[in-house]
């Protein structure tokens, strides 16, 4: 009996397609290696991983962002590589792959590839195709793959009818619905950084910092919507109209953002600490906070990174992990502003601009020097400019004639001087654009 290995997120959707795949090869007498299924609790992966990836004949990879963030999946393909003798390999895209291309990388570019993101998409046919990729057998006439996929696919109905469909967008309250196109426009430094630390397993406050205008808001939303693996819940923590003076207020405030509900009489902290407990006990969390823009000396978000949540949190291992995300910005010195500090420090040692941006980078500074050890405070690179031959990639990968794409890049980059002002420009004109023929 051969065995396909099956490769997979863990997140909801593309869990439960890789079960109803299991499901569907075993009915057509293959074995099926899933982790979930194959995987002891708390016991060492790696070596088991590698044990089946050198057993199987064949490998499927279920390929989404989750997919993309995930260090193991992409440990396990290149696995495959290592091997002595090759195995069929499919890639099977769970998103359109214009969301991905960019991503995917030399080991799955050079796959099969099986598009299989939408309800839209016949099961039964995708199964059979599929099967074909993994036996290495000719689909035949299209007209003909549902007829021979139904065997496949009865083995598997019950599950597969359950989660089949476009990655599932996450909504936080504040920030609003995925939407804005601009939203998918790449900042590789700062977005890989992110990636990268999601994936730590540690505590961890995270500081995105810079001069206002340059995005904090698109990555905050990017940070909401797009970081799915590992599973996590993204909640907003919200000034609702009054930025905290002392750190009563601000936990009051957690605590809403925690349980979506406002705070009543007790031990808020307590509160908090319960809170947390339970929901880290089946997954990640994410805190979005407001960006600050002043009062850095007193602010309460001092006391509560560097001192109440270590104590709540506690130094025991913990298999679900706590990450913040505190955006600071001060404001940018365009020429103009350069001009004005020059002239005003004739008068002042300290000119506002100059002086935000010195009080903001002492704030980052004191809490990466005070952080406890178990919850660190990480300076993620400061934002800057969006490099235009990002944008020319991001339109490349759009729905565009190449008149239409090198006339929408003219009129963004005429508008738009700051990246905020450069998505603002994206999502304003580019249905204007697709529409002309140009």
């Amino acid at each position: 009996m051969k065995q396909v290995f099956i490769s997979y997120s863990r997140s909801e959707r593309d869990q439960g397609l890789a079960r109803a795949i299991a499901r569907a090869l075993e009915g057509a007498g293959f074995s099926a290696w899933l982790d979930e299924e194959k995987l002891p609790p708390g016991e060492p992966l790696e070596d088991d991983l590698r044990s089946a990836i050198e057993q199987s004949d064949a490998g499927i990879f279920l390929v989404s962002n989750s997919w993309l963030e995930r260090k193991w999946c992409k440990w396990e393909i290149q696995q495959f590589g290592l091997r002595p003798t090759p195995a069929r390999l499919v890639a099977v895209l769970r998103q359109p792959r214009e969301q991905i291309v960019r991503r995917l990388g030399p080991d799955i570019s050079d796959l099969l590839h099986l598009v299989w993101h939408s309800d839209d998409d016949p099961y039964d046919e995708r199964l059979w195709v599929l099967y074909c990729g993994v036996t290495g057998s000719e689909p035949g006439p299209q007209a003909q793959w549902a007829a021979k996929g139904a065997p496949l696919a009865a083995s598997a109905l019950a599950t597969i009818k359950k989660r089949i469909s476009v990655e599932p967008v996450v909504s936080s309250p504040s920030k609003g619905p995925y939407a804005s196109r601009s939203l998918t426009c790449d900042r590789s430094v700062h977005w890989g950084t992110i990636v990268t630390h999601a994936g730590d397993p540690r505590h961890e406050v995270l500081g995105l910092v810079g001069p206002s205008g340059f995005g904090h808001t698109q990555l905050l939303k990017r940070i909401a919507h797009e970081l799915t693996d590992p599973p996590r819940v993204v909640k907003d923590v919200t000034w609702d109209g009054r930025q905290p003076q002392v750190e009563a207020d601000l936990l009051e405030l957690v605590l809403r953002a925690l349980t979506d509900r406002p705070a009543t009489s007790g031990d808020i902290e307590a509160r908090i600490a319960d809170t947390l407990r339970a929901m880290l006990a089946t997954r990640n969390v994410v805190l979005l906070f407001p960006t600050l823009t002043g009062g850095f000396t007193d602010s309460p978000l001092i006391n509560l990174y560097t001192s109440t949540l270590p104590r709540i949190l506690g130094t025991q291992p913990s298999r679900h992990h706590l990450k913040c995300v505190q955006a600071i910005e001060w404001l940018p010195a365009h020429t103009m502003q350069r001009l004005l500090q020059s002239f005003t420090s004739f008068f002042s040692d300290d000119p506002q601009e100059d002086g935000r941006e010195r009080a903001a980078r002492t704030f980052v500074d004191g809490l990466q020097s005070a952080a406890a050890k178990h919850v660190p405070f990480t300076l993620l690179p400061v934002l800057d400019d969006v490099p235009r031959g990002e944008l020319e990639d991001f339109l490349k990968r759009q729905d565009l004639t190449p008149g239409q794409r090198d006339a929408l890049l003219r009129r963004v980059l005429e508008v738009g001087r700051t990246p905020d002002a450069i998505f603002t420009a994206i999502d304003k004109y580019y249905d204007e654009f697709r529409g002309k023929r140009l």
